[in-house]
């Protein structure tokens, strides 16, 4: 008789452990599911962002040769002149003129500040 109730009892404690066991896999199921999607609308918003805040490379080498073919009717610009030119940033303006002078196409005439300017190199 005690044998069968301990046996009853034990078989009570088991079927609730698994049943606690099936709850707990069931909500890691769900967080798992939610996990997934907040990831794949992660990686969807940065691919955008990155789009927004880089242009193509074609764009780039586009605006590049806008600039260059300023200098078939002036001998210089600058920084801010870039920025009208192409209507973006002060920072993206300064990026443009960098890649064009690391690419050896333009020379920096002054240091910094508002008397710095541009000219194309002659080759």
């Amino acid at each position: 008789m005690w044998f069968t109730l301990i046996f009853f009892l034990l078989i009570f404690i088991i079927s609730i452990s698994i049943q606690k066991y099936k709850q707990g896999l069931e909500k890691l199921k769900k967080d798992n599911e939610r996990l997934t999607e907040l990831i794949e609308s992660l990686y969807l918003e940065y691919q955008q962002k990155e789009k927004e805040i880089l242009p193509p490379i074609s764009d780039i080498e586009a605006n590049k040769q806008k600039i260059m073919k300023t200098f078939e009717t002036r001998e210089t610009i600058t920084n801010d002149e870039v920025e009208r030119l192409l209507k973006v940033s002060d920072s993206t303006a300064s990026r443009y003129l960098e890649m064009l002078e690391e690419e050896g196409k333009i020379t920096q005439i002054g240091k910094a500040g508002r008397y710095v300017y541009y000219i194309k190199k002659k080759f």
